[in-house]
C-alpha cells in the first residue's frame, strides 16, 4: 500500500501476541509455517462456528486507520456467511466473544 509516496507494511508477525511489520516475504512466510495462528474456535452447534485468527495481512481496502490484522469468521454449514477484522489481539478476543454470544443467543431464540 502507498501513503504519501511511501510503501507501508502489508505483512505481519507476532511478537510477544504483538503484531510486527515484516518486510521480508521469506522471514514471514517461515514464521506463518510454524507459528499457531488461531486465537480462538468456538462450536455454536453442529452446523455453525466461529473462528479468530491472525493471517499476518493488513486487509485495510484504504490505506486510512490502524492496520487491520485479525479476523473473525462464522461458519454455517461448513460456509463462510460473515467476517470481521479487527486491529488489534484484545479487540479480536472482544469481537469473538461478542459473535459468539449474539449467535448463541440466536440459537436459543430458535430453539424456543
Amino acid at each position: 500500500m502507498w501513503d504519501n509516496g511511501e510503501m507501508k507494511p502489508l505483512l505481519y508477525i507476532l511478537v510477544n501476541n504483538e503484531p510486527v511489520a515484516v518486510s521480508d516475504h521469506e522471514r514471514w512466510q517461515d514464521w506463518i509455517n510454524t507459528h499457531e495462528r488461531e486465537i480462538a474456535r468456538t462450536d455454536i452447534s453442529d452446523t455453525i462456528r466461529v473462528e479468530t485468527w491472525f493471517p499476518g495481512v493488513d486487509y485495510r481496502i484504504e490505506n486510512t486507520g490502524p492496520p487491520l490484522l485479525f479476523l473473525t469468521e462464522v461458519y454455517r454449514d461448513g460456509k463462510e456467511v460473515e467476517r470481521f477484522r479487527t486491529a488489534t489481539m484484545k479487540r479480536a478476543k472482544m469481537a469473538h466473544i461478542n459473535v459468539v454470544a449474539r449467535l448463541m443467543k440466536e440459537e436459543n431464540d430458535r430453539r424456543e
